[in-house]
């Protein structure tokens, strides 16, 4: 159940004229000021929430704010006096009710007999100026000019001064004749067969008046209490509603049998109701926190209305309470009935009490009743009590059960349904489902029994959401905003877009067809040692532009060939889980260095793979020529970092080089793989992996291994450049090749080929392949072979492009360790195996099986 407040007077209408709703376009009301008596008023600001204020810059031309005028309440005073620029007068926009059924409505008095004008204009044309009430002592007008009811006889008693009235001005074009209509207090003065709107209303005013287009005015002595102006015109139910509103407040006698509200003291603050004639109904209405509803409509000359005390309601109260009752508001609202009918009764959280929030564990609320001000109240039975737009409840009450008198909420569990709520409700997965659909929805914790009272489903932005473990819910819906998301079982975004929460939270896996991972804090979702959740990405080829950072990252796109490609930095704290379809790094233009950053495992299944776009991000870099800055030789290509195991049963190509380019960056796109933390890590190649540069960086010393297993040779291939020479620490270089084990072991099983490790030093630095002190590299498979350089005459490659076969500064350097347990290694035409010893490190050579054949085996220092 959705219901809008309606915050017009009487409970009529709102600001924008929703849900059926007259449009409350303007809405003055003195009492709303709370200037001092005898203060100048400059501004009258508009209540309806349109900011169609009434202003009067000129000080000398100001009403006065005069309190106490009218059953103690207060009106602002124009006088014509003082001469001329001293008239009062105050302007406003009267554009608002052109072109459009009105009615306006307003409370007011004059101080002088004969022509006085609350509000008019200054146009001589033809439906151009509003203009009434006052024409002569005795006499009322009410004229568009050219469209007019004139010299209509006041109601009796209203032919002397200060006596106050409420005058309606009626248009409703569609209706039969009379379309126009006069009335005061209720009572029809006129009418007429006119269904012309206004064309213009310029120079619109409050107690001034022209008929000549502003060449002269003439200035009112009037006292105005209320203006309230809507752009419909009101139903007969709907303007008797809004007169015992002014009624009540003002304490003026209207029409007899048309006063549906019998007090006429203390109780007479927001009145508001409902009500049907014969014309139309008005089945929704209230103020300040208690609003009337018919249940199943009202026959005519049916009404409920309702009024309070103005006591301020800022906290719950436990006086006057029945038993089991642990507290109330303090405030209680009188109730009148006329007619047999079945209504609702509905109290608004945040209106109705101070600090008021959203109502939690409804069915502890109750309603409570007694006939006069004071004593004990009692429950009253209600046939059901849920909730409407989440921050309010509310009670049906059947016509034996509901009667004249006073009547609040209370509480039999202030703990759990505290009187000024709680921040939201909390909704659970009853089942899986689409969100939209309140079936599936529960307010129980559990998540096992139905408790969804109103029909409603998670919408608004105060809504907490936990989605069970084992549910599945589907966003259907777009521009979902809630507060905190907790997914434990699935969330399926589907494509939908604008999805908002204030947190996302839990361990389940949240789906997406599109890139349009909700906006949020994610934090807890996405880190170690707190939700942990999964994103998955599913569906046909699109392109992520969004950075991200998630947990574990799954891809399973409908095709093997179906591509995620990546424009943006991705970061997974967990796992990445490659299931079906290409994980495409950059597309083909671009020249942005992208991230991809997973902390854990990565593992590519047989129906998936990873390529590279071929946009180009090496910039003016080359070789030879211009270097990257220290330390950053790697880093001029897309960057893969990956923190546990690896896993590859796919096709993964971080290169789009077709054969090897020893001597010459890759301008097509290409990967720097790396494999980082301080724990050891297994990757096993059982499909095609071609790296482009791949850099070890495993703690801070040899003691963490990264052992790399492939099946096939065709498994393992090492594209990048390696004919630059190291730099920086000695002991501990940069190695500018396509192979740099930083810090730990790097250990070899399986079947890998690995024709070169250098082809010397095309830019500075020495171009022996060099393995750092906290470096090791172990060659422990008798599958595996590896040429320190490769040789055109003794050792071609087929296709490859800078070999060098001078000999120099090709030698494998070892400040580290070099340890060999299977498999085969060759120095090829270079300078051998050197091994290096410093006052802070000496070099390990481990022959423990297989074949080193090196053409010299020196230190450093013979």
């Amino acid at each position: 159940m959705f219901i809008c407040a309606q915050n017009g007077p009487g409970g009529v209408g709102n600001k924008k004229g929703t849900n059926s709703q007259p449009r409350n376009i303007l809405w003055l009301d003195a009492n709303s000021l709370g200037f001092a008596n005898g203060a100048n008023v400059s501004v009258w600001s508009d209540k309806s929430g349109n900011g169609n204020d009434a202003v009067q810059p000129i000080a000398g031309q100001q009403p006065i704010f005069s309190t106490s005028i009218i059953n103690s309440k207060p009106v602002v005073s124009f006088d014509n006096t003082g001469g001329a620029g001293n008239e009062d007068f105050m302007t406003y926009d009267g554009n608002i009710i052109v072109n459009t059924d009105l009615t306006v409505m307003f409370v007011a008095a004059r101080r002088t007999l004969g022509n006085k004008y609350v509000l008019a204009g200054n146009d001589n044309e033809a439906n151009k100026n509003l203009h009434m009430p006052w024409k002569s002592p005795t006499t009322a007008i009410c004229n568009h000019y050219g469209n007019d009811i004139d010299d209509k006889t006041l109601n009796a008693g209203n032919n002397v001064v200060n006596v106050f009235s409420i005058f309606t001005d009626r248009l409703a074009s569609t209706e039969v004749a009379p379309q126009r209509r006069f009335i005061q207090d209720g009572s029809e003065l006129g009418n007429i067969s006119n269904a012309n709107k206004l064309l213009s209303y310029n120079g619109a005013a409050i107690a001034r008046n022209s008929f000549n287009d502003g060449a002269t005015y003439s200035y009112h002595d009037v006292d105005v209490a209320e203006i309230i102006y809507f752009t419909t015109a009101l139903n007969s139910a709907q303007q008797l509603l809004v007169n015992n509103y002014l009624n009540a407040k003002y304490g003026m006698t209207i029409a007899a049998g048309t006063d549906k509200y019998s007090i006429t003291t203390n109780y007479i603050y927001d009145v508001a109701g409902i009500g049907k004639e014969s014309d139309g109904s008005h089945l929704l209405g209230g103020l300040a926190g208690l609003y009337l509803q018919s249940n199943a409509g009202l026959d005519n000359g049916e009404y409920l209305m309702t009024g309070n005390n103005n006591t301020l309601n800022d906290a719950p109260t436990t006086s006057d309470l029945p038993v089991l009752i642990q507290e109330r508001w303090k405030r209680d609202w009188y109730i009148e009935k006329t007619g047999s009918h079945d209504d609702k009764i509905i109290f608004d959280f945040p209106e109705g009490i101070t600090a008021g929030q959203y109502p939690q564990n409804v069915s502890n609320y109750v309603l409570l009743y007694r006939a006069t001000t004071s004593g004990n109240y009692a429950q009253v039975t209600t046939t059901s009590v849920g909730l409407a737009d989440n921050d309010q409840v509310v009670f049906e009450v059947s016509d034996a059960n509901l009667v004249n008198g006073y009547y609040t909420i209370g509480t039999i569990d202030n703990i759990n349904s505290p009187l000024i709520g709680k921040a939201g409700l909390t909704w659970y997965t009853l089942v899986s489902g689409n969100w939209n659909d309140p079936t599936i929805w529960t307010l129980d914790p559990s998540g096992a029994l139905p408790n969804n009272p109103s029909n409603l489903y998670p919408s608004l932005n105060s809504d907490k959401v936990v989605i069970k473990d084992g549910r599945t819910i589907v966003m259907n819906i777009n521009n979902v905003n809630c507060d905190q998301l907790t997914v434990e079982g699935r969330l399926d975004l589907a494509n939908s877009t604008g999805q908002n929460f204030t947190s996302i939270r839990g361990n389940g896996i949240i789906l997406i067809a599109g890139d349009n991972f909700p906006t949020g804090d994610a934090t807890h979702f996405i880190s170690k040692g707190q939700g942990e959740g999964t994103v998955e990405y599913y569906g046909t080829s699109r392109t992520i532009a969004t950075t991200h950072t998630f947990f574990n990252l799954k891809v399973n796109l409908t095709n093997a060939t179906d591509t995620l490609t990546l424009i943006k930095d991705i970061t997974a704290n967990g796992y990445l889980n490659l299931q079906k379809g290409i994980f495409k790094i950059n597309d083909n233009a671009l020249t942005t260095i992208l991230n991809v950053m997973v902390a854990g495992d990565v593992t590519i299944s047989n129906t998936a793979g990873i390529a590279v776009g071929r946009g180009n991000t090496i910039g003016t870099y080359a070789i030879p020529g211009t270097m990257p800055g220290a330390g950053l030789y790697h880093s001029i290509f897309h960057q893969f970092n990956i923190g546990g195991n690896f896993t590859n049963n796919g096709t993964i190509r971080f290169t789009n080089q077709a054969n090897y380019v020893f001597d010459a960056f890759s301008t097509t796109g290409a990967v720097t793989v790396r494999f980082t933390g301080a724990s050891n890590a297994l990757a096993t190649l059982d499909g095609i992996t071609d790296f482009y540069n791949l850099i070890v960086d495993k703690g801070t010393d040899q003691t963490y291994i990264l052992e790399i297993n492939s099946s096939n040779v065709s498994n393992f291939r090492l594209f990048g450049a390696n004919s630059v020479g190291r730099t920086g620490n000695a002991e501990n270089p940069e190695v500018r090749k396509a192979l740099w084990i930083k810090n730990g072991t790097l250990k070899l099983a399986g079947n890998i080929f690995i024709p070169s490790l250098s082809e010397g030093q095309q830019v500075s630095g020495n171009g022996d392949y060099a393995i750092g002190a906290n470096a090791q590299l172990w060659i422990a498979g008798s599958g595996v072979t590896i040429y320190c350089t490769a040789d055109n005459t003794n050792h071609p490659i087929a296709g490859a492009i800078g070999i060098n076969n001078t000999g120099s500064n090709q030698a494998l350097s070892v400040y580290g360790t070099y340890r060999i347990t299977n498999g085969y290694f060759n120095s090829g035409y270079s300078a051998g195996l050197i091994f290096w010893n410093s006052a802070t490190s000496s070099a390990e050579i481990l022959i423990d099986g297989g074949i080193t054949n090196v053409s010299v085996f020196r230190s450093a220092s013979a």
